[in-house]
């Protein structure tokens, strides 16, 4: 089973940190699991994201908190609106 959580703001992912789903503060950098793009907070700036959580192994789901870019998680997030952007081959 998964869990889907989108930070798009700094008080989400405070919300993340509070709530003991996985605390990115405390990470100087945060990348996109699957294209390795920058999320979170950089250069002063917050560049959201979203969390999933990988609950394979019950005894240790922090260990399995995987940040995924905004683009990298749209069909997940979006599926009407990715699927009638997509072109066709």
């Amino acid at each position: 089973m998964y869990d889907l959580f989108l930070l798009e703001t700094p008080d989400d992912v405070a919300a993340c940190a509070l709530s003991g789903v996985f605390d990115f503060r405390s990470v100087e950098t945060v990348e996109c699991d699957n294209c390795k793009l920058a999320v979170g907070f950089w250069d002063e700036s917050f560049i959201p994201f979203s969390v999933v959580i990988d609950h394979e192994d019950d005894d240790t789901p922090l260990a399995r908190a995987y940040p995924i870019c905004i683009d990298c998680i749209a069909p997940a997030i979006m599926p009407g609106l990715w699927f009638s952007t997509r072109k066709e081959f």
